[in-house]
C-alpha cells in the first residue's frame, strides 16, 4: 500500500472512531479535552517535533537542555491556562481534595522549593510549571460528574490516535516512526521519540482496555454483539504488535504483571476476601524471596527479557551516579541534576550511548530531590496503598485498576526514572493516587449544567 494511501485511511479510521464515540454521548465535559492534548504530547513527541517532522537530531551539548522550544513552552503554557480556566468555573470542595492528596502537594511544594538551590534556577523552574501542568490536567479529570468514566474516555480517544498512527509511522514512514541510537541501531518508536516510550504508552492502554474488558464482562455483554468490547480486542492486538516492534522489556514484563493483578483481583475467593490483598501481598514477596535465593529467580527473569543481568548496563551507571556525590540530603534541585558540567564532561564522555536520566525512578528522586524527596515520595507510595487497601472491599473495579498501576509504577521505575517530569508514567500515578478523591463528597452539591462530547 502507498504511504500516502495508508495515512488516509489511518485518518479515515481513526475519525470514523471519533465520530463513533461522540455519539455515544459519554457524560464527560468539553473541558476534558484540555488534559487530553496534554497527555497526547507527552505520549508522542513535543509539538516543535511534529512541526519538523524526520528523525530527531540529538545535539552534543548542553544547550538542548537549557535553552528548550519556544514552541514548546508556548503550547504548554497556553494548556496549563487553558486548564486552570476549566478548573475555576466549576465548583468543587477544593479543601477535601486537596487534604485527601496532602502527601502529593508537600511533594510538589517541595519541588518547587528546590528550584531555590539548582545551579539552573531559571530553567528548573519552567521545569516545574510543566509539573504542576501535570497536576492540573489530573484535578480536572477527578472533578468530572462522572471521573471513572472521564478516565476512561481520555485514554480510549488517545488510543485512537496514538496506536494507528504508531503503526502506520512504523511501517510506511520509517523517517518518522523509527530512529537510531547513537550506536547506529534501529528503534522503532512509532509515534514518540523512543521505544521505551512507545511501550509506556502501549503499556498504559492495554491495561485500562484490558479492565474495561473485564468490567463488561461482569456486566453480563457479550462480545460478540459489543461493537465496543470489538475495539477494544481489535487495539489490543494492535498494542501486541507494537510491543513486539518496540522490544520494550520492562513495559512487556508490568504489562503481564498489571494483566496479573485485573485477573487476579477478579477471582471470586481473592474478591471476597479482598480486604487481606496485603496478606496476600506479604506471602508473593516471601515466594520471590525464597525463589531469589534458591534459584536467582531475577537473572531468570532479566534473561527470559532478552537482557543482561547489567540490566543493559544499567547498575555500573547506578554505582558511578551515587559516587557524583550530590548534596544527599536535599540533591541537586529539581530536574537539576542532568544539567551540570560533569554529566556531559564525564558520563557523557564515558558513556556512548549519552545518558539523560539514571534509569532509576528512585535513583532520579535521590539525585534531584535528595533524601527528603525520596522520603516524600515514600509517603505518596504508602498513602496511595493504604487508600487503595481501604476502598478496596467496597469499590474491587475502580481499586484493582488503581492497584495495578500502582505497581507496575514501582516496578518500572526500578530499570527506567518514571518518577515526576513529563513521563506518562507518572502522570497515571498521580491520577491514580489522587483517585481517592473520587466520591460524591468531592463533588458540587448542585448539579452543573454540562456540554458533553
Amino acid at each position: 500500500m502507498p504511504p500516502k494511501v495508508a495515512l488516509l485511511s489511518c485518518i479515515v479510521f481513526i475519525i470514523v472512531l471519533y465520530i463513533r464515540d461522540i455519539k455515544q454521548k459519554p457524560r464527560i465535559s468539553g473541558g476534558l479535552w484540555v488534559p487530553m492534548i496534554w497527555i497526547m504530547i507527552i505520549a508522542s513527541r513535543p509539538v516543535s517535533l511534529w512541526l519538523n517532522l524526520g528523525v530527531p537530531v540529538v545535539s552534543d551539548g548542553q544547550e538542548q537542555y537549557l535553552e528548550g522550544s519556544p514552541i514548546d513552552r508556548n503550547v504548554y503554557l497556553a494548556l496549563i491556562v487553558a486548564g486552570l480556566f476549566v478548573l475555576f468555573r466549576r465548583r468543587r470542595k477544593w479543601g477535601l481534595i486537596l487534604r485527601r492528596n496532602i502527601w502529593l502537594i508537600v511533594f510538589l511544594a517541595y519541588c518547587g522549593l528546590s528550584t531555590m538551590w539548582s545551579d539552573y534556577t531559571f530553567v528548573a523552574f519552567k521545569r516545574y510549571i510543566k509539573e504542576l501542568g501535570n497536576f492540573i490536567m489530573v484535578m480536572i479529570i477527578i472533578t468530572e460528574i462522572q471521573p471513572v468514566e472521564a478516565i476512561k474516555a481520555i485514554y480510549r480517544r488517545m488510543a485512537y490516535v496514538m496506536l494507528p498512527l504508531s503503526v502506520v509511522y512504523i511501517k510506511y514512514f520509517p523517517n518518522i516512526g523509527r530512529c537510531f541510537t547513537p550506536a547506529g541501531d534501529a528503534m522503532y518508536t512509532g509515534v514518540s521519540t523512543h521505544k521505551n516510550s512507545l511501550g509506556v504508552l502501549c503499556l498504559i492502554c492495554f491495561l485500562i482496555f484490558f479492565w474495561n474488558l473485564l468490567q463488561m464482562r461482569v456486566k453480563g455483554l457479550k462480545f460478540n454483539n459489543n461493537k465496543e468490547a470489538l475495539i477494544h480486542v481489535f487495539f489490543m492486538f494492535m498494542i501486541m504488535w507494537l510491543f513486539y516492534m518496540a522490544n520494550s522489556a520492562t513495559c512487556i514484563f508490568c504489562c503481564i504483571l498489571g494483566i496479573c493483578i485485573l485477573v487476579g483481583l477478579g477471582i471470586p475467593f481473592i474478591k471476597r476476601n479482598a480486604r487481606y490483598i496485603s496478606a496476600y501481598a506479604v506471602f508473593i514477596l516471601c515466594v520471590f524471596l525464597f525463589l531469589e535465593f534458591a534459584v536467582d529467580i531475577t537473572s531468570l527473569i532479566i534473561s527470559s527479557l532478552g537482557r543482561d543481568v547489567t540490566l543493559t548496563g544499567r547498575t555500573p551507571l547506578w554505582a558511578e551516579l551515587i559516587s557524583f556525590g550530590p548534596n544527599p540530603l536535599i540533591g541537586k534541585g529539581y530536574m537539576s541534576f542532568w544539567l551540570s558540567d560533569e554529566v556531559f564532561e564525564i558520563l557523557w564522555a564515558k558513556y556512548w550511548w549519552k545518558p539523560n536520566q539514571a534509569h532509576n525512578g528512585y535513583l532520579e528522586i535521590y539525585l534531584n530531590l535528595g533524601l527528603i524527596g525520596v522520603i516524600l515520595l515514600i509517603s505518596i507510595i504508602v498513602s496511595f496503598y493504604r487508600d487503595v487497601i481501604r476502598r478496596i472491599a467496597t469499590d474491587v473495579d475502580l481499586q484493582k485498576l488503581r492497584l495495578a498501576f500502582f505497581v507496575v509504577a514501582l516496578f518500572a521505575n526500578i530499570t527506567e526514572g518514571y518518577f515526576i517530569g513529563l513521563t506518562q508514567l507518572w502522570f497515571v500515578f498521580i491520577l491514580m493516587a489522587m483517585a481517592s478523591s473520587v466520591t460524591h463528597a468531592a463533588l458540587p452539591k448542585r448539579k452543573l449544567k454540562l456540554k458533553y462530547g
